[in-house]
């Protein structure tokens, strides 16, 4: 097969994710839990697409023709990561119409298209050059390529702020904004190193955002809780946001994650018996451990949040950021509660209309 073949195979599945998501957004619209409903085709089939474009598009035999030594693997992983991009967002666009019709978005096609494209190819591209830096960088033995492992993950955790901004549209704060941004950041004991807005007038989002290391924090803010929230809404969400990040919340998500992904390595991977033991065991350990840590820490957060302003304006400022971006209070199905590191909405403002009465 050549290059040909697998970009055939590439525009076979594309259209074809693209009309199934069309008649699934088209099927859904209207209905009561039509947003729970397209978030849930999403999630799950973002997976089953990216599946299905890397099969095709390997299984044609294209990427052979790059050929082999470290600048052919390169190319071959970008290529990869490339198909994988376009199929998702094929996917996507199927599923936009039904997306922005029920959350009642003012935004062109071409714009969803530009927004979620920067995000895949961020994610992607970045997950190609972490795979072709395990594969080439000399290590000399398991244990070197476990510290290259962590050596990227560092990287990644690093610069997960810089990261957040290649693959949003943001920008620098105007005068007004910066100053509203310094005032709840002092309320809160907050002093990042760099701040940014993104841009997210369209979507509504009224989120904060504080990445990186301490000494090194990224503080990002979405414009939308900039234009429409006061003072009092803003600084309560920036005291979550930094409650979160003094406790190491993003690091107890990432940390789960990892115990998890080695659980499932010490059971799949050829091992030896007593390593695949420690990996599944310690693994399981570490991400109930971290799961649980997490969630206690999404309580503490919002409790920092009421001690800022008080528990009724925070209530109320998670509800009408929930209205905002047609989020559930609910956080999805049952499953999907009891995985999430992050306890629902509905359970969190219970606690602070308990604390406030």
């Amino acid at each position: 097969m050549s290059l040909l073949g697998s970009l055939t195979a590439l525009l076979v599945v594309s259209v074809l994710v693209y009309a199934v998501a069309r008649l699934y957004g088209a099927a859904v619209h209207g209905s009561e839990s039509a947003l729970t409903r397209l978030r849930r085709a999403l999630y799950v089939g973002f997976v089953v697409v990216t599946l299905m474009a890397f099969v095709a598009t390997v299984g044609a035999g294209g990427f052979d023709a790059f050929g082999d030594g470290a600048l052919g693997d390169l190319l071959t992983l970008l290529s990869m990561a490339g198909a994988v991009v376009v199929a998702d967002l094929a996917y996507y666009l199927g599923l936009w119409p039904a997306i922005r019709a029920t959350r009642d978005l003012d935004a062109s096609t071409a714009w969803a298209a530009a927004r979620v494209g920067r995000w895949l190819a961020a994610l992607f591209g970045a997950f190609a050059l972490a795979l072709y830096a395990l594969g080439h960088v000399p290590v000399g033995s398991a244990w070197g390529v476990l510290a290259l492992g962590a050596g990227i993950a560092l990287l990644v955790y690093a610069a997960s702020g810089q990261l957040i901004r290649v693959s949003q549209s943001t920008r620098d704060p105007e005068e007004g904004e910066r100053e509203r941004i310094r005032a709840a950041c002092e309320r809160v004991g907050l002093d990042p190193r760099s701040v940014h807005v993104i841009e997210s007038e369209t979507t509504r989002w009224a989120g904060v955002l504080v990445r990186g290391p301490p000494r090194f924090r990224t503080f990002l803010v979405g414009s939308h809780l900039l234009a429409a929230y006061d003072a009092d809404a803003l600084t309560a969400q920036v005291a979550r946001a930094a409650g979160r990040a003094r406790r190491g919340y993003v690091e107890s998500r990432f940390g789960a994650a990892l115990g998890l992904v080695a659980a499932v390595v010490g059971l799949l991977a050829p091992v030896g018996d007593a390593l695949a033991g420690v990996l599944v065991g310690g693994g399981l350990v570490l991400g109930i451990a971290l799961l649980w840590y997490g969630r206690r820490v999404v309580y503490a957060a919002d409790a920092d949040a009421a001690a800022a302003t008080d528990p009724a304006t925070v209530a109320e400022t998670y509800r009408t950021v929930a209205d905002d971006a047609g989020r559930s209070l609910d956080g999805g199905g049952r499953i999907r509660r009891v995985l999430r590191v992050r306890p629902s909405l509905r359970s969190r403002i219970a606690r602070l209309e308990e604390r406030a009465d």
